[in-house]
């Protein structure tokens, strides 16, 4: 059975991108020969069509950028520290936000 996948690109094969990019490669061609990664392998996995988690960490490393920004890891950013968005907030945005998560866990105990 032959299957197409379109437009499937995930936010790791994004970063890949941007990764490829950063590190000074301006085609998938040269970054392929430069990684040692057959050229349809390097392609598949810039194209989202084939994950590649089992060579993220010397992608990452070949690459140089921190493997968990490379994965997603929420709150990994590629200069390899990790941002808290609740930081940032004033003691009355705090507030705010422990008010809405109450908000949502009340909702989530009424009956529907």
């Amino acid at each position: 059975m032959f299957c197409s996948i379109i437009g499937t690109m995930s936010i790791e094969s994004e970063r890949l991108v941007m990764a490829r990019k950063r590190a000074g490669y301006k085609t998938m061609t040269e970054a392929s020969l430069k990684l040692g990664i057959p050229k349809g392998t390097y392609a598949q996995y810039e194209n989202g069509l084939l994950g590649f988690h089992r060579h993220a960490r010397m992608l990452a490393a070949r690459l140089k950028v921190p493997y968990n920004w490379l994965m997603a890891v929420p709150g990994a950013n590629i200069n390899g520290t990790h941002s808290n968005p609740l930081e940032d907030l004033s003691p009355e945005e705090m507030r705010e936000v422990l008010d809405f998560i109450e908000f949502i866990k009340a909702k989530r105990k009424k009956p529907r």
